[in-house]
């Protein structure tokens, strides 16, 4: 039984190894956090925000983002 489960369990992590990035993401990644960038900044102009409160709010999220992330993917990958 318990030799089934651990097999099943590596076969899982295999399938879901890492693949190569595909060359345009990096583009993607920077066009998509440019655009919210500004939308932010506009968002906060407008509703005359000061802009020190929306980069410390952004910095706190980006910090706190890798771990979110992680134990969203532990979570996903062990249900």
């Amino acid at each position: 039984m318990f030799w089934s489960l651990a097999t099943r369990a590596k076969r899982r992590t295999n399938r879901h190894e890492r693949p190569g990035a595909h060359p345009g993401c990096l583009l993607l990644a920077a066009a998509g956090g440019e655009s919210f960038l500004k939308s932010i900044l506009d968002a906060a102009l407008h509703l005359r925000i000061p802009k020190r409160v929306v980069a410390t709010t952004l910095a706190a999220f980006a910090t706190s983002n890798p771990e979110l992330t992680a134990g969203f993917v532990w979570a996903t990958l062990n249900s």
